[in-house]
């Protein structure tokens, strides 16, 4: 017999769906400004002075992946599936 699925939060669920939507969308700045980066680099021109320093971006980028992942697995529990088995 299958196993008894939990009931769901959907308020919950709605709200992590939207966090996951903004962090993406941080994300696609993330990249935007490395792209900008990547480009002045390879044309030698001068950066803006109003970009974020390469530390401040791998640390934006390193928070994001970590707050996805516990998203996720906060999404995974609130389903009733543990994330730590899947």
């Amino acid at each position: 017999m299958p196993a008894k699925v939990p009931p769901i939060n959907w308020q919950t669920y709605r709200e992590l769906k939207e966090i996951v939507a903004e962090l993406r969308a941080i994300g696609n700045n993330i990249n935007q400004i490395a792209k900008g980066i990547n480009t002045a680099n390879q044309h030698r021109t001068p950066l803006p002075d109003n970009l974020p320093s390469d530390f401040t971006l791998a640390e934006l980028s390193t928070q994001l992946d970590l707050t996805q992942n516990l998203i996720r697995e906060t999404a995974l529990t609130i389903i009733g599936v543990n994330p730590t088995t899947e």
